[in-house]
């Protein structure tokens, strides 16, 4: 059996736009990732005192009292980087997905660093030349990218239809 050459070539554009994703796309991809998951997280858990529910500064609150502000730092970072990899693994097909996380690391980290601190900024609950403030925005930008890509690599990993780079 012959692949017709339209179909042929069809295929290969797909995978090489998969392959090859251009830099708006990589951005585009990756920013909403962050913004919706970032969004839906802060429903779940406050961070650096931004919450969208009564819930959520509840569970900050509770965070805080147990851990301190490094502690809370690092496990509102690991909670925030949850979703946005969910997202991503939605909005892109296995071959994309797995190009990002490996080969566009650096663009995922300063989307999710350029939100914790735009967060830390909006929450007030620093001042920018105060103790801590970059001690903590750095544990918590430490601790959303690492689990970012250990999420990213665990979703990629256990994807059911992918294939190897």
């Amino acid at each position: 059996m012959t692949i017709p050459r339209e179909v042929e070539d069809a295929i290969y554009r797909h995978v090489r736009r998969d392959l090859a994703p251009s830099a708006a796309r990589v951005h585009a991809l990756l920013a909403g990732s962050v913004g919706l998951g970032g969004l839906v997280s802060l429903f779940l858990c406050g961070q650096f005192g931004v919450g969208m529910t009564a819930a959520a500064g509840l569970v900050h609150g509770a965070i805080m009292a147990r851990t301190g502000m490094t502690g809370c730092a690092a496990i509102c970072g690991v909670l925030f980087a949850v979703v946005p990899v969910l997202a991503l693994r939605a909005a892109c097909r296995p071959l994309l997905f797995r190009v990002l996380v490996t080969r566009h690391f650096a663009a995922g980290a300063g989307w999710l660093a350029l939100t914790g601190a735009a967060l830390a900024g909006a929450g007030r609950t620093f001042t920018l030349g105060g103790a801590g403030f970059g001690q903590e925005l750095l544990v918590w930008c430490a601790a959303a990218v690492a689990a970012w890509q250990l999420y990213a690599r665990a979703v990629d990993r256990f994807s059911s239809s992918h294939g190897r780079l």
